[in-house]
């Protein structure tokens, strides 16, 4: 007779997809793999899911800011009110090396929603303009022309309808912090730097990193 062997069930690795580091970690874990997954999902609440479940990461994939900057343009106001927070959360706590990898993504949709035709994500832009002058002076120094170019633009349309007007001075507000803004220098990290945490900023080297859009 012969002996009957059974077939051993192949080994399924652990998921360790080289990726660009956003945080600590260079690998994308299972769990990131799940995340990833609910924030391409069709539906807006699992995708909503999927960001608050990402706002607990320490360190996120370039894949999921991708997709978490999707969140930005949507029509429905709780998913662009979502985004902000967590946008912020992350910026807030990151070093200025991790900060680049998020300045090509906030810059772009910068210019995509200060120039869509949907009204409510077109005021939600005043929000992403807040973002870059406070993360990136130096970038939004750069399109400072455009960028009071279209606000300019916004405030002569909205200013002839009476139920715009607190939009109208969203608008000059804008444009006078972006008039205001001076180029900054952001500090940088490095192994024996000095870092002092102060109640509502960081000094590294003897550059601050402030949460005001202008830097001392």
């Amino acid at each position: 007779m012969f002996k009957r062997y059974k077939l051993k069930p192949k080994v399924i690795k652990p998921l360790a997809v080289r990726s660009r580091s956003v945080g600590v970690s260079k690998r994308i874990t299972d769990e990131m793999v799940k995340i990833l997954s609910m924030l391409r999902h069709s539906s807006s609440s699992v995708r909503m899911r999927g960001a608050r479940e990402a706002e607990a990461l320490e360190c996120i994939s370039e894949e999921m800011i991708r997709e978490i900057m999707k969140m930005c343009k949507s029509e429905k106001k709780e998913v662009r009110a979502l985004f902000y927070r967590i946008t912020h959360k992350f910026l807030g706590k990151a070093l200025p090396a991790e900060l680049k990898s998020w300045e090509e993504y906030i810059m772009l949709y910068l210019e995509t929603m200060l120039t869509c035709s949907v009204i409510d994500v077109r005021k939600d832009g005043l929000n992403m303009l807040d973002i870059s002058m406070k993360y990136f002076p130096e970038k939004a120094n750069e399109m400072k022309t455009e960028l009071m170019a279209w606000l300019k633009n916004d405030e002569r349309i909205m200013s002839l309808d009476p139920k715009y007007t607190k939009w109208t001075c969203d608008i000059i507000k804008r444009q006078k912090s972006l008039m205001a803004l001076q180029k900054t220098k952001h500090p940088v990290a490095t192994f024996d730097s000095k870092i002092y945490l102060l109640e509502d900023s960081v000094l590294i080297n003897d550059l601050y990193k402030s949460t005001n859009y202008q830097s001392i």
